[in-house]
């Protein structure tokens, strides 16, 4: 039985969860705020980038790799390493890696980013 990629299950994640990120501040009729939208847009971009680059890099490992070896798609730490180091070993002059692990790193940094000015808005009384 051949390997099969579940594209739908990839494309449901793409389009609800930042839409559910975005628009679940309604049910408490809780606005948000011009910085805080900011924030959120600037994520969207390297969000996708990263989990676009990521299930790259999964295809490009699998096509290689025999049917029992293969990589799933699902986002686990164990398998980010895997595909680390099958990646870099199949395809050692380019830096697909690099660019994933860069825009993973700026989507943590604007999270942190924007849990930080939620605390500073709730201590300074801000609405």
């Amino acid at each position: 039985m051949g390997r099969t990629c579940n594209w739908r299950n990839i494309s449901i994640t793409l389009i609800v969860f930042p839409l559910l990120l975005f628009f679940s501040h309604r049910r408490y009729d809780v606005g948000v705020n011009r910085y805080e939208t900011a924030l959120f847009i600037a994520l969207l971009p390297f969000y996708v980038v990263a989990f676009g680059l990521y299930h790259f890099m999964v295809l490009a490992v699998n096509k290689r790799l025999a049917a029992s070896e293969g990589i799933p798609h699902s986002l686990f730490w164990r398998g980010w390493n895997r595909v680390r180091d099958d990646y870099k070993r199949l395809y050692p002059r380019r830096s697909l890696y690099q660019l994933s692990l860069a825009c993973a790193l700026t989507v943590a940094a604007i999270a942190l980013a924007f849990v930080a000015l939620i605390v500073w808005e709730y201590t300074h009384g801000l609405p």
